[in-house]
């Protein structure tokens, strides 16, 4: 069994999706600090290539990172203290 971790997928749901945030709403500046966050996007065709290429492994490893944003959470959480919570990166609002 594999886990594939894609980072940020360019499936276009995000620049869909519904916003009910107001001009003075106290979670709009998180709102607006998330895109920070994703990095990189990887398209599905390249979600898709990793999965299929995870299973035709005979003996696939437990994690599977799809692009370098995924691939660098991925080594600072292996790199991060277990006693400590874990933040890909900050967030100053």
């Amino acid at each position: 069994m594999s886990i594939v971790q894609p980072g940020a997928v360019s499936s276009g749901g995000g620049e869909r999706a519904r916003v009910f945030l107001e001009e003075n709403d106290p979670y709009l500046p998180l709102y607006q600090a998330l895109p920070a966050l994703r990095g990189e996007s990887v398209t599905p065709q390249d979600v898709a290539a990793a999965v299929a290429d995870t299973i035709e492994q005979p003996e696939p490893p437990l994690r599977v990172p799809v692009g370098l944003p995924a691939t660098q959470a991925l080594k600072a959480r292996k790199e991060a203290p277990e006693s400590e919570p874990f933040l890909v990166g900050q967030l100053n609002w």
